[in-house]
């Protein structure tokens, strides 16, 4: 059996997010017969007639954050695992100008794409810190097995293949399998629409300074909030994303009570 990590993108503001939800294939199964059953009477209709879930056409108008609480429902049923990664422009801005010996185009042009950065950083933090992270998967019910990684179809699509190609991940990160990333249309594979409302709430968490809501999920269209199985946030100050970007990862799990716990990226002692 393999677990499946479904990844978007949402940025503005200056601010980058990557986020993805992670289930084993049987949850994930279930959770898209439940989700299309959602979409006609509460998903929004795009232009070409076919019924979606996007969030930032439910985020438009309050009617439609009324019936927010159904999908959410689904996603709490199912998903064992959430993960995110931001990035500020500023900070990435300022390592772009301390980094030196990177002088080859390819490395050079990696640089200046936030989301071939945004997707390394993501993958090599998961990878990078699988020991610590495969017990508290383990512990929700993750099935121990390599993950399939899944985006959503998007432009950015032939730079992120291209960064995978030049990370050499299959060989790298033996906890994905060897077809991953697949890029999909989120139409085709709703999980995906899951992790759109995912990646959408945590970069607006983030931009209004209330990213300890990540960890509770305190989304405002639940009357109850029920803390999620397992919230993996990877976040960086201007300093750590300098030396992640150097080649080193840090990771910084949310605790289940809500309470969050940074993590040292060397000697993994709560500070």
């Amino acid at each position: 059996m393999v677990a499946q990590l479904f990844v978007d993108e949402s940025a503005s503001d200056g601010l980058f997010v990557f986020a993805g939800v992670l289930a084993n294939l049987p949850d994930w199964e279930r959770f898209s017969e439940s989700w299309q059953e959602l979409l006609k009477p509460f998903g929004t209709l795009a232009a070409d007639g076919v019924y979606h879930f996007k969030m930032s056409e439910m985020a438009a108008l309050e009617e439609r954050m009324a019936r927010m609480p159904a999908f959410y429902r689904v996603m709490a049923e199912h998903v064992r695992a959430y993960f995110s990664i931001s990035i500020r422009q500023d900070d990435l801005d300022h390592a772009r100008k301390h980094i030196v010996g990177l002088t080859s185009p390819r490395n050079m042009s990696m640089l200046e794409d936030p989301y071939q950065i945004c997707f390394n950083l993501f993958l090599g933090s998961i990878a990078g810190r699988w020991k610590l992270l495969k017990p508290m998967l383990h512990e929700v019910g993750v099935e121990d097995a390599p993950m399939d990684v899944i985006f959503d179809c998007h432009t950015h699509q032939a730079s992120l293949k291209a960064a995978w190609e030049y990370l050499d991940a299959a060989k790298m990160f033996p906890m994905f399998t060897e077809s991953s990333p697949k890029f999909i249309n989120d139409r085709e594979r709703v999980p995906l629409q899951a992790a759109d409302l995912w990646a959408w709430w945590v970069r607006r968490w983030i931009i209004v300074g209330e990213s300890d809501k990540l960890g509770s999920h305190d989304f405002p269209f639940l009357d109850q909030k029920d803390a999620p199985p397992l919230v993996i946030n990877i976040s960086f100050n201007r300093r750590e994303l300098l030396r992640a970007i150097r080649n080193r990862v840090s990771l910084v799990p949310v605790a289940r009570d809500s309470r969050a716990k940074w993590w040292d990226a060397e000697q993994f002692r709560v500070k």
